[in-house]
């Protein structure tokens, strides 16, 4: 195989958005974006390896400057969701002290975060305190 094939490029580009979806600090999706524009680079004709990864290099920094901050803001928990503080919701798993574990809430599977001392046990009634991006921060006791 060619080592300077489009097909590295994709690999590449692909590894870094699944290795970013575990880590969501939104630096690896930029340089993920920018192996897959090298990558159709590639296939369009290009065959110079150094301009190839200086190619990248500019693309992912530029991406992660440029477009960052904004994604960032997007996905900041915001006051306003459609979360009811107020009403208990009954835990589908158990969720360990000061630990996590997916729930669903609203049709949709979360991470709740129990982060007092108390383990919480499937079928308890808990109350959302918060949210940090696309985590639910649950207690006991109701919203204060």
């Amino acid at each position: 195989m060619d080592t300077s094939s489009p097909i590295i490029w994709v690999v590449l580009g692909l590894v870094l958005i699944i290795v970013e979806m575990f880590s969501l600090s939104l630096v690896l999706l930029f340089f993920g974006v920018a192996a897959l524009v090298v990558a159709v680079l590639k296939y369009a004709g290009l065959n110079n390896l150094p301009i190839e990864i200086l190619a990248f290099a500019i693309l992912g920094i530029a991406g992660l400057l440029l477009f960052r901050g904004k994604l960032r803001r997007s996905l900041k928990s915001q006051p306003d969701l459609s979360i009811d503080r107020n009403t208990p919701i009954v835990l589908s798993e158990d969720v360990p002290a000061q630990s996590s574990a997916k729930i669903e809430y609203q049709g949709v599977l979360w991470t709740a975060v129990n982060d007092s001392n108390t383990p919480m046990k499937k079928g308890d009634q808990v109350f959302i305190q918060r949210t940090e991006g696309v985590k639910l921060i649950i207690r006991k006791e109701a919203f204060s």
